[in-house]
């Protein structure tokens, strides 16, 4: 588990770390919530997005692992499928950009992460009020 502070702004980011990368199967992007702060603080995604974010990776049907990056709108922001698309393709290029082991190690079908908006102030996420868990289940 590990709490980044962005670089531009100072807002706290929330970042639930899944263990290293033989486990998760990811290159050990889950190791790595500071290049995925880099992609949410992109201009046209950090105009709506807080910051915070919960890293997690998930296992799909086939029980093929993928990269799962929860995040938190700023308040009166809408999420849209156009803002899930822009953010999971800003995440995957900075990941490809800065972390060697992602880009090489990671099947391409499984380098885009999965994007879940979530409100400002999400109960599940990121409650008001109450210390961040920083911990999922996958």
């Amino acid at each position: 588990m590990a709490v980044a502070r962005s670089q531009t702004g100072g807002r706290p980011t929330a970042v639930h770390q899944e263990g290293d990368r033989r486990r998760d199967g990811l290159g050990g992007a889950g190791r790595q919530a500071e290049n995925v702060t880099v992609g949410l603080e992109r201009p046209g995604i950090s105009d709506w997005a807080t910051g915070r974010f919960v890293l997690r990776t998930i296992e799909d049907a086939d029980r093929d692992r993928h990269l799962s990056v929860v995040v938190e709108m700023a308040p009166g922001a809408e999420p849209t499928s156009e803002r899930e698309r822009s953010a999971a393709v800003s995440i995957r290029t900075e990941l490809l950009r800065l972390n060697s082991e992602f880009a090489h190690y990671v099947p391409a079908e499984q380098q885009t992460p999965r994007i879940d908006l979530r409100p400002a102030g999400d109960p599940e996420f990121f409650p008001r009020g109450v210390e961040h868990r920083y911990t999922r289940a996958s």
